[in-house]
């Protein structure tokens, strides 16, 4: 169900959960529910240009300056535990420095002051590589946050187009014919021109802030991290606009009846298809428990520049290498099974030996005596006789070995798409749905607010 209702700090009414069911959302492109992926992957690939319009109802107001005041927007304090009010509902849209491509999605803002809002910008996203270009710059990267606006301008920005499409085109061909949009008073952005609210600022390239906790679509609160800060230098909405809100998480605190599924990162080449699997995984509500190596985390300063903390937050939980101690090191704790991505052949030695000489290894083994689940990227090449012993040693004991191998079929056009393939081969044997995957003659699917 959605729901529409007044906060006390402000007239404007508000809608939230608009987009809280996949019926929903089939009627927003006019087809059924049964028929919604079929259309949406037909509609996706029919790129439609916007056409820009003088103006707009998006435009009937507008505030600049001093008149910006963001305290005046019914933005919602969702849950007890959140660190405070969030816009959940906004749609971002950038353009990249270099290209000048748009880029879309949706991303959470928290409210800190009357024009500024902290932001979590996810790390595997198109827009946070958009956001790095333009640090490497030193320049603040413009924004235009859409709330409020037609369902198609949503599912749009949820599309798994490459970055050198622009998700406007995308949401045309969704539309069924160009979008109009116009032109933003502050920023050099397009929105759309029939859209409730935007808010034009920038994301400044080199102040951080706390921001969070927030409980999150996974149903589980994250910890507080050091994000971004969102900079609002003008507010245009309708005289009468309607305040768009995403109630997208629960208070559900670690420990509870969700399933859970164990991350191992090991000292191996390729920690992107670590940082990546956590990414999907918060995809799909379970929980995350993660271990690191100590030389996996010498490996995230030399090959990306994620911070550990960024990582450590991507997870439900993060245990300690040494300590023998930790929950997943017992059967008793409840898993759906484990991956370690990558996977060093020291590591995939000392499991396929029963060697435990950590907690990396310790619940692998785990993993393997109770039956469950055990995935490994290994990365290494050549591969000796003795890896590819221990690897056979471990497929005979029912042990999933998955290499990351580049599907070509796939016409990648970024390296970021094939290891999304490669992370999206791996959820499918959890049994977990995902759009990563591009089926071999099938066109990927959709990922839905409900998916999400």
């Amino acid at each position: 169900m959605f729901t529409s209702w007044k906060i006390k700090t402000s007239d404007m009414p508000v809608l939230t959960n608009l987009f809280g069911n996949r019926e929903r959302l089939a009627l927003a492109l006019d087809t059924t529910n049964e028929e919604l992926n079929r259309v949406y992957r037909e509609r996706e690939k029919r790129l439609t240009p916007p056409i820009i319009v003088p103006t707009g109802p998006i435009q009937e107001s507008v505030m600049t300056g001093d008149q910006v005041d963001l305290t005046k927007l019914p933005i919602v304090h969702h849950k007890s535990g959140d660190a405070g009010a969030y816009v959940t509902a906004g749609v971002t849209t950038v353009k990249d420095p270099d290209t000048q491509i748009r880029n879309a999605g949706m991303y959470r803002y928290m409210l800190k002051n009357k024009n500024q809002m902290g932001v979590h910008l996810a790390e595997a996203s198109h827009v946070y590589y958009i956001y790095r270009k333009y640090c490497e710059k030193k320049q603040n990267m413009p924004i235009a946050i859409t709330i409020g606006a037609h369902p198609a301008f949503y599912l749009g920005s949820l599309s798994f187009c490459g970055i050198d499409t622009d998700e406007y085109e995308v949401m045309g061909g969704l539309f069924g014919s160009a979008m109009e949009v116009v032109k933003c008073r502050s920023v050099d952005l397009e929105v759309p021109a029939d859209g409730e609210i935007c808010l034009e600022g920038y994301i400044d390239w080199e102040k951080r802030e706390p921001e969070g906790p927030f409980g999150e679509w996974h149903t589980l609160y994250g910890e507080a991290m050091s994000y971004p800060v969102a900079t609002i230098t003008a507010v245009t909405m309708r005289h009468d606009p309607i305040y768009h809100d995403l109630c997208s998480g629960d208070t559900v605190k670690k420990g509870s009846n969700m399933m859970r599924v164990i991350v191992g990162i090991s000292g191996a080449s390729g920690i992107i298809y670590g940082i990546r699997l956590l990414e999907a995984f918060k995809a799909v509500p379970i929980e995350t428990h993660l271990i690191m190596s100590e030389w996996a985390e010498k490996i995230l300063a030399l090959e990306t520049d994620c911070d550990l903390s960024c990582v450590n937050g991507l997870a439900t939980v993060r245990y300690d290498n040494r300590d023998m101690a930790a929950p997943v090191a017992s059967g008793s704790f409840l898993t759906a099974g484990m991956v370690i991505s990558p996977c060093s052949m020291k590591t995939l030695a000392g499991i396929a030996n029963g060697y435990s000489q950590n907690l990396l290894e310790r619940a692998a083994d785990v993993t393997i005596k109770e039956g469950r689940k055990l995935v490994l990227v290994p990365r290494e090449t050549p591969l000796s006789a003795v890896h590819l012993e221990n690897m056979l040693k471990l497929a005979r004991m029912g042990v999933v070995i998955a290499p990351p191998m580049p599907a070509f079929y796939i016409n990648p056009k970024q390296v970021c798409e094939l290891v999304d393939h490669h992370i999206g081969k791996i959820m499918d044997q959890f049994g977990f749905s995902n759009t990563l995957v591009k089926r071999w003659q099938e066109e990927p699917l959709p990922m839905t607010t409900s998916d999400r």
